[in-house]
């Protein structure tokens, strides 16, 4: 395999994942992806969530599945600084 780049990879996978919601023969997915990456090029870390939708997002950090709410709860408690 050849390497890619995270934000290509989440892209591609949002893709995939929103071909599912157009057809009506194919079931959609029903859960939520976290990528978690570091492009060695770029020496950058990157957290990425696609929705079953296919919408996908860059966070900082994320919560997702039953337990999000209280998990975001405290991650808003921490200082992040997202410049780092």
């Amino acid at each position: 395999g050849t390497k890619i780049p995270p934000h290509i990879l989440a892209n591609r996978l949002s893709t995939y994942v929103h071909y599912f919601t157009l057809h009506g023969a194919l079931r959609p997915f029903g859960a939520s992806t976290l990528i978690a990456a570091y492009d060695a090029s770029t020496k950058k870390h990157s957290l990425h969530m696609v929705e079953p939708s296919g919408v996908s997002y860059e966070y900082y950090g994320c919560a997702a599945g039953r337990g999000r709410q209280p998990a975001r709860t405290e991650m808003e408690k921490l200082a992040i600084n997202p410049k780092l």
